[in-house]
């Protein structure tokens, strides 16, 4: 009773953290008075953009930021961590209670940090799909912006006007950035961070070499489209290539984890015996371990980088 009390509490209080952080980000702006002090943001079409904060010093800290910026979420690092620690108190509270077993109880504290960070990791993974699949237009845009005798700052204004999507969303901010009189060269180094594109840290090195000793910017970011275009032409035929392959793996590893548990439901004295016998633990941990490393050398094998 009071291992629940507790875990009860610090649900609770993990909660009302959460809730409050939540109210905070969604009804106030930090750097709202100096935004419209500086006249930025005054449009629907352009984003709130602030005073940026330091980014972290540790490691796992700039891991987790980064996590969390990549999936295009407007928390932030302090609320998204609070929503972790929520998510695996709930995991871990919620068995305990119901089946009073601390095995499960761990179990659920496991799953219940990571289900978060899984959300995160494929929300990032499809805006870095979206970003790739609208990198030629926006660079084909912004070479025909530079050709037309804009500067770089009005294309990448025109490209969040023209186009849609969180490639569009991140040249607003950068527009916005250049006009609160920050240098393109800082801006586009911040960008390269949320735009984890080989294609794109190209083109920030080429505007930045620009901008020291002159060239035909245009003509380079043409090509660099093109680049980016036989790209996303070469991964698309790899995974048409190795579509069954992949979706065979998949299905035997989602295949023998549906198995053992419909086999846990219809009958579980069955597992019990496995369980109970001294050669079931070891024999099922080394199936897991298996199923794990033939997972990682699938997806080594099918990670080409071109």
């Amino acid at each position: 009773m009071s291992l629940l009390i507790v875990v009860i509490f610090a649900a609770a209080v993990t909660g009302i953290m959460a809730v409050g952080l939540t109210v905070r980000d969604l009804s106030t702006r930090r750097y709202d008075r100096v935004d419209r002090r500086l006249g930025i943001g005054s449009t629907d079409s352009e984003p709130q953009i602030g005073l940026e904060p330091a980014p972290p010093k540790g490691r796992v800290d700039r891991s987790f930021q980064r996590l969390v910026e990549d999936s295009g979420t407007r928390l932030d690092p302090a609320l998204a961590l609070a929503l972790v620690s929520l998510f695996a108190l709930l995991g871990c509270g919620l068995p305990l209670v119901i089946w009073d077993n601390f095995l499960f109880a761990a179990g659920g504290l496991v799953i219940g940090a990571l289900l978060p960070v899984a959300v995160w990791s494929i929300q990032g993974w499809r805006r870095r799909a979206a970003i790739a699949r609208d990198l030629p237009e926006t660079l084909d845009l912004l070479a025909d912006g530079v050709r037309s005798g804009r500067t770089f700052e009005q294309a990448a204004a025109m490209v969040a006007t023209d186009l849609r999507g969180p490639l569009a969303d991140e040249f607003a901010h950068c527009a916005a950035q250049m006009r609160l009189g920050h240098s393109p060269a800082a801006v586009l180094d911040r960008m390269m961070r949320r735009v984890p594109l080989a294609e794109f840290k190209m083109f920030a090195v080429a505007v930045t070499v620009h901008r020291q000793t002159g060239g035909n910017l245009a003509l380079l970011t043409e090509r660099l489209a093109a680049a980016s275009r036989d790209r996303q032409q070469f991964n698309g035929h790899l995974a048409a290539v190795t579509a069954g392959g992949r979706l065979s793996a998949i299905g035997l590893i989602v295949g023998s984890l549906l198995g053992v548990a419909v086999l846990m439901w219809i009958q579980p004295e069955y597992i019990g015996k496995m369980m109970s016998n001294r050669l079931g633990p070891p024999l099922l941990t080394i199936a897991v371990l298996l199923e794990i490393i033939g997972a990682i050398w699938l997806w080594r094998i099918l990670r080409v980088k071109f």
